[in-house]
Formats: structure tokens, C-alpha cells, sequence
């Protein structure tokens, strides 16, 4: 029996011939290295299970419940608010209310103590007219940057979800999962209303600017 171009045996043959250069890769292991994976595996292990005593010992405490009530007794205001338009509606009102209402006070106080040191004059009107229009636009400065930063961090939260639930759960020892709170969804709500209350803070710097304007004339 004779096997192809008339090789007597092929599988010796074969066990004779000699493998190709590129069919053997010389391995790069270094003194050391297994025990330095297991050390890493027993590392991790052992933080693993750090994390998951600590969650247990917070659940015992009723510390993640209560913060899961908090969440919820949260969602509830947010739904009786109207969600999102009627948290932005709400923060709107409140907005204008108190910087009008600063500009205003500060527009009276500043006419009557004017007028009894003075006399009603253009100049003591002008004067006040432009106190309470920068005690307004103060007020909305504060606002725009108090909202700027938060957009700004729900953003970064949104972007960074998971490396902000594994910091919660590794660092303060909080679970998400286990409250129910989803970064993702509370991060857009929270960045839209923020921007909106930005956008509204901006309106009424402007508006404060003109009424300013009109009061150095």
C-alpha cells in the first residue's frame, strides 16, 4: 500500500518532517507572573466581597431603605409637580417672583429713604429705578450659575453612569440597583430643567439690563 506521489508510509513520514518556523511562537512568561495573577484575582475578590459586606451591613442598618423612601417620597413630589414641565414651570414662577419682588423691595427702600433725606426728584427715582433693577439682575446671576453647575454635573453623570454607580458603590457603599435610582434618566431630567432655568435666568438678566439702562438716563 502505498500512499500520494508513492510514499510508502505517510504518517511517518510526516511525524519526520519538520514544522514551519512561524508554526511555533515562543511564549513571553516571566518568573513571578502566575503568582501575580493570582494575587490579582485574590485582590479582587477580596474587594468584591468588601463591597457586597459593607451593602449587606448598610441594609441591616435600614440606612438603603430609608434612602430608597427619600427617592420615593422624591418621585412622588416630582409627579404631584407635574414632571418635567412642571418642575420647569415651577422653578420659572419662583424665579421671577423672588428677583422681582428683591427688585421691587429694593426699588421702594431706596425711593423712600431717598425721598425724606432729599425730596422726590428725577434723580432720586432714577437712582432707585436703577438699585432695584441690579438688586434683579444679581439675583438672576445667581440663579444662571447655580443652574450652569448643575446642568454641568447632570451632564458629566449621564456621560459617566457607570463609573459614578461603581464610585457610589465602592465609596459611600450605595447600590443603584438596589434604591431603584437611575442616573441616566435622573441626569436628563435634571440637566433640561437646569438649562431651562438658565435660559430663563438669562431672560431676565436682560431685562434687568434694559430697565438699568433706563434708569441712568
Amino acid at each position: 500500500w502505498k500512499g500520494h506521489n508513492g510514499v510508502e508510509n505517510c504518517k511517518a513520514t510526516a511525524l519526520q518532517s519538520s514544522c514551519p518556523n512561524n508554526s511555533y511562537v515562543r511564549g513571553s512568561y516571566k518568573f513571578g507572573d502566575f503568582s501575580k495573577a493570582v494575587g490579582n484575582a485574590v485582590t479582587s475578590a477580596v474587594e468584591q466581597t468588601v463591597v457586597i459586606k459593607a451593602v449587606e451591613k448598610q441594609r441591616s442598618l435600614g440606612k438603603l431603605e430609608r434612602l430608597g423612601v427619600k427617592i420615593e417620597r422624591a418621585r412622588g413630589w416630582y409627579a404631584d409637580a407635574g414632571g418635567e414641565e412642571g418642575l420647569k414651570s415651577l422653578l420659572y414662577k419662583s424665579l421671577l417672583k423672588v428677583s422681582v419682588g428683591w427688585g421691587l423691595l429694593t426699588f421702594l427702600c431706596v425711593l423712600a429713604i431717598g425721598a425724606r433725606l432729599h425730596g422726590l426728584s428725577g434723580r432720586i427715582l432714577s437712582t432707585a429705578l436703577c438699585q432695584g433693577a441690579t438688586g434683579s439682575m444679581t439675583l438672576f446671576v445667581v440663579a444662571g450659575l447655580a443652574a450652569a453647575l448643575v446642568s454641568g454635573v447632570a451632564s458629566r453623570a449621564v456621560a459617566k453612569s457607570e463609573v459614578w454607580s461603581t464610585f457610589a458603590k465602592e465609596v459611600f457603599k450605595i447600590d443603584f440597583e438596589e434604591i431603584n435610582l437611575d442616573i441616566v434618566a435622573t441626569g436628563v431630567v435634571v440637566g433640561n430643567v437646569a438649562d431651562y432655568v438658565l435660559f430663563t435666568a438669562g431672560c431676565g438678566y436682560v431685562a434687568g439690563l434694559a430697565v438699568w439702562a433706563q434708569g441712568i438716563r
